[in-house]
């Protein structure tokens, strides 16, 4: 039985670099990609010298895992009828070229091996995953969830113009928000701050971004309202009256495109880890073993893990 299943697997491996749902990763076009990308000069440049064997290892890794993913991905594209238009992969290959110059990127090509066509094939398979990530996360994340991220963030786009009064105890620190008015607070903070760097200010520490500041300093001047005077709050440096002058935030519309891009990303990964977990995958073992619990392609490690690691429980 033993060397019937391994016939088998073998069987499976003879002309792909991975089995995915019972389709095969073609091991051809798999290794012409895979050169395709390590005749890439920036590839090469970026590796030390004598590491260029264990980096070209490292990026098969990292290629074939891609197209794992991208077999999943492949079926919810399907599904939805999600497809990568003739103009957008023009404009990408027309970016891709402009980039790298036409000269370097025909002599990539003929370097490695690859065709055109194979070029223009990952290239799709890379436009393809971006419009189901945007698809995935309009459907996984809800507006809801990126108000909460907004509110709960909400010191990373605030700005606020504040003073404050630094003094050793709080009995003190009690004292003087008990007689300070914003007439007063400037004269105050003179005569008894003991912040070096603002009390010749008037205490004031100008505008800046509410997340400068320390925990619990960074939430009060988000609390005290604009116009009064707050604490005592306590820090490593002491207890702190604080005086909010002014405090402005970015509107929810103006960054909601980039906390979409934020959650999002993590919500995708998630979705598309879920995908691969349920899949039925098997990895041609000359390129290494799945890790289920990242989805990625590692180094195979020891023949004894081989079983575990190659075939993906659902």
């Amino acid at each position: 039985m033993a060397l019937a299943l391994l016939l088998a697997s073998c069987a499976a491996f003879e002309t792909a670099a991975a089995v995915v749902n019972g389709r095969k990763i073609d091991e051809d076009e798999f290794r012409r990609q895979l050169d395709y990308l390590a005749a890439d000069p920036r590839f090469a440049a970026e590796i030390p010298a004598g590491q260029q064997a264990t980096e070209k290892k490292n990026l098969a890794r990292q290629l074939l895992t891609f197209l794992i993913h991208q077999e999943v991905i492949d079926d919810y594209a399907e599904d939805r009828g999600i497809s990568v238009t003739a103009n957008e992969l023009q404009a990408r290959m027309d970016e891709l070229i402009a980039g790298q110059g036409e000269e370097a990127f025909r002599a990539q090509l003929a370097e490695s091996g690859a065709t055109l066509a194979d070029a223009r094939s990952f290239i799709t398979k890379q436009v393809l995953r971006e419009k189901v990530a945007e698809a995935v996360v309009a459907e996984e994340v809800p507006e809801e969830t990126l108000s909460e991220e907004y509110e709960s963030r909400a010191a990373e786009f605030s700005q606020v113009h504040v003073a404050h009064i630094l003094v050793p105890d709080e009995e003190q620190a009690q004292d003087i928000l008990g007689r300070a008015t914003p007439g007063n607070f400037g004269r105050l903070a003179r005569q008894v701050s003991q912040d070096p760097g603002s009390a010749a200010q008037g205490g004031d520490l100008g505008t800046r971004g509410a997340s400068d500041f320390v925990e619990p300093f960074r939430q009060a001047t988000l609390d005290i309202p604009v116009g009064e005077i707050g604490g005592p709050v306590e820090t490593q440096f002491g207890f702190h009256i604080v005086y909010v002058i002014e405090r402005t935030a970015q509107p929810f519309n103006e960054v909601r495109e980039q906390l979409l891009r934020e959650v999002g990303q993590e919500s995708f990964t998630k979705w598309l880890l879920e995908r691969i977990r349920s899949a039925d995958i098997l990895v041609n073992p000359r390129y290494g073993a799945l890790d289920e619990r990242t989805g990625d392609v590692v180094e195979r490690r020891s023949t004894a893990q081989e079983p575990e690691q190659i075939q993906l429980t659902p």
